[in-house]
């Protein structure tokens, strides 16, 4: 480094503010809002393993309301002459 950046730039000289060269930005934090949940879940988990799960989720549920829906289907279609000739 030279002389003259040395001296107009001091490092470590006593007390000296640490964040000075270069000035860093405060840090930008999360903050918790309990009506947001999955915003929460999103920032603890992150947004790969959220993926993940919002997708298996979707998928489960999907398949457990198709199970317990289809005999109420299967009734209506009958009930309506569908198959019928």
């Amino acid at each position: 480094m030279p002389e003259a950046t040395a001296l107009k730039q001091p490092a470590g000289d006593g007390r000296s503010a640490p964040n000075d060269f270069p000035v860093l930005p405060p840090p930008v934090r999360f903050k918790f809002n309990l009506l947001r949940p999955d915003l929460i879940v999103l920032n603890v988990l992150g947004p790969q393993l959220f993926t993940q799960i919002v997708v298996v989720l979707v998928i489960v549920l999907f398949a457990y309301f198709a199970v317990m829906d289809l005999p109420l289907i299967l009734t209506i279609l009958a009930s309506n002459g569908v198959g019928r000739r």
